[in-house]
């Protein structure tokens, strides 16, 4: 295996996430460099967690559940056949009605298209608890759609003025699935940002300050790494780690 160290908060994320249909993901190409030469053994998926991920079958899809293959797990897939898809109508309601589907008090979401976990799902959940927050988003550094109120208000939240991942994106999240839920069935009752009528990020954006004290942003990247518009390739540290405790803990979990 290998781990992403973030230098400037000592975090090792899980979940890669190279968001955003452009070429600004300089760091993009050693992580996919060292994660392909990295060895990963079959796991169990915790009891408590389900992994979900929307694909509704375009030819682009399929990194997140390649990922999950190597690891000898998979996830529930929903949106299904469903073409033409359009973020802003389809994701949210997915989402919700796929949640609903779900009994484990945990569900971890992530990106069919572009997103990857390079660590254990056990590691990723027992990192999770570590939060005192429902629902916890990735964080981005670039404020899309470019909302005023939106930029503002997540500026505003605590902690925001000490990371430069600060706003809110929406394709990797992990969270209690009851509240999940609810999040997504208020998500998918609202209409999008005049300035990104396809966006389903803007919806979410705009309705994060109803859950100001039950969502939250990870500012540190401890779980997710968004890798768009991550110049400067300084910020990790990139290298090869043993993996025989990650192994050793995942199988103790499914016993």
């Amino acid at each position: 295996m290998f781990e992403i160290r973030m230098r400037a908060f000592d975090t090792n994320p899980g979940v890669v996430h190279a968001q955003g249909h452009h070429r600004h993901k300089p760091l993009l190409g050693a992580i996919q460099k060292a994660y392909s030469a990295s060895n990963y053994e079959g796991v169990a998926l915790p009891k408590e967690l389900t992994i979900l991920t929307c694909n509704n079958g375009h030819p682009s899809m399929g990194c997140l559940e390649r990922s999950l293959e190597r690891m000898g797990i998979s996830c529930r897939t929903c949106g299904q056949g469903v073409h033409p898809w359009i973020n802003s109508i389809h994701k949210p309601a997915t989402l919700a009605e796929g949640l609903r589907g779900i009994d484990t008090e945990y569900t971890l979401y992530a990106d069919s298209r572009d997103a990857f976990l390079i660590k254990y799902p056990l590691s990723i959940l027992q990192t999770f608890g570590r939060f005192s927050c429902d629902l916890l988003f990735g964080g981005d550094r670039l404020s899309y759609p470019p909302d005023p109120a939106c930029t503002s208000y997540e500026d505003s939240r605590p902690g925001a003025a000490a990371t430069e991942f600060k706003y809110l994106n929406g394709g990797a999240w992990i969270g209690k699935t009851r509240f999940a839920q609810r999040f997504f069935e208020i998500a998918a009752q609202s209409p999008p940002l005049d300035l990104a009528p396809q966006s389903e990020q803007g919806i979410l954006r705009k309705i994060l300050p109803q859950f100001a004290a039950k969502v939250a942003i990870d500012y540190r990247c401890e779980i997710f790494l968004n890798v768009g518009f991550v110049f400067d390739l300084n910020t990790v540290v990139i290298k090869q780690t043993p993996e025989q405790n990650e192994v050793l803990n995942n199988s103790e979990a499914a016993q």
